[in-house]
Formats: structure tokens, sequence, C-alpha cells
């Protein structure tokens, strides 16, 4: 139940299981983000590294919203930890380039999560709406700033 970044299908997922995967996957993104700012290449370009700190705190707080949410629908087996294959290579990952690509994908996974959410809530649960549309929008920045500095020379993960 609780793998992140697994290839789904997010239509056919109760609101629980997407919220639970949303929010491992926000707590992976988050993880990811604390490996990538003690990385040489990310700390010697001040504009990227400003943007990982700020996606670093949007998904730990994404997190917590969706407990929050959670809590409040009656859910009471809350994800609290990354499990699954992600865990390990987070344990041993230091490689740049495979922290960005992780996290390019988590990403991906969270905007899909959060456009069924949104499409499931809108005009029926406001708050649970406006909250996937806010963490909808953000991840889609973070998915750009590390698309752009894959795709660029200013972070040159090698």
């Amino acid at each position: 139940m609780k793998v992140p970044v697994a290839a789904h299908t997010a239509c056919h997922d109760s609101l629980p299981t997407l919220l639970s995967r949303a929010a491992i996957n926000e707590l992976l993104t988050h993880r990811i983000y604390s490996l990538l700012i003690r990385q040489p290449e990310i700390n010697s370009t001040t504009d990227f590294n400003l943007l990982i700190h700020t996606a670093h705190a949007e998904d730990l707080s994404h997190y917590h919203d969706i407990l929050t949410c959670m809590s409040n629908m009656g859910i009471t087996d809350l994800p609290t930890r990354i499990e699954g294959k992600f865990a390990h290579v987070l344990k041993e990952t230091c490689d740049t380039a495979l922290l960005l690509k992780l996290s390019q994908r988590a990403e991906a996974a969270l905007i899909g999560d959060y456009t069924e959410i949104c499409r499931r809530t809108l005009g029926s649960d406001f708050r649970l709406f406006d909250l996937s549309y806010r963490n909808l929008n953000n991840n889609l920045l973070h998915r750009k700033w590390i698309s752009d500095a894959l795709a660029s020379s200013r972070v040159n993960p090698s």
C-alpha cells in the first residue's frame, strides 16, 4: 500500500489511498531535497540552492497538511515513513544526478495524484480541493525547477 513513486492508475484508487500515496511521496521528496541540500553541486549554485530549500520546506508542509486532512477524515492508518525500494536507495546514494531524477519522478507522481484528487473533490469538498490544488501547483513548480536543472549546465550532476 505504501510504495512511493509506484506506477499506478490514480483514477482507480480510493481517495484515502491517493492521500496516503501523496503523503509518502511528499515525505520522499522532502528527504531527497534534504540530501540535495548537502550536495556540493547544489551549494555552488546559489539560485538553485534557494529553490531546493524552498521545495524542501514546502514538501514537509504538504506532508503535514495531508496528515491533518486524513485525520479530519477519520483515517487512522497515517503514513509516517518512506517504504519500499526508495527507502533503501535514499540511505545509500550521494549521487546528485540520481537524486534529481528520483525527485523528478516523485514530483510527477504527486502531480498525477493531486490532479486526480482535485478532479474528485471539485464541487464537493472545498478544503481538500484547495489543499490539493495548492500542492499541485507547488509540485508543478518543483518539477519544472528539477527539469530545468537537469537540462541546463546550472547544476552539473556528474
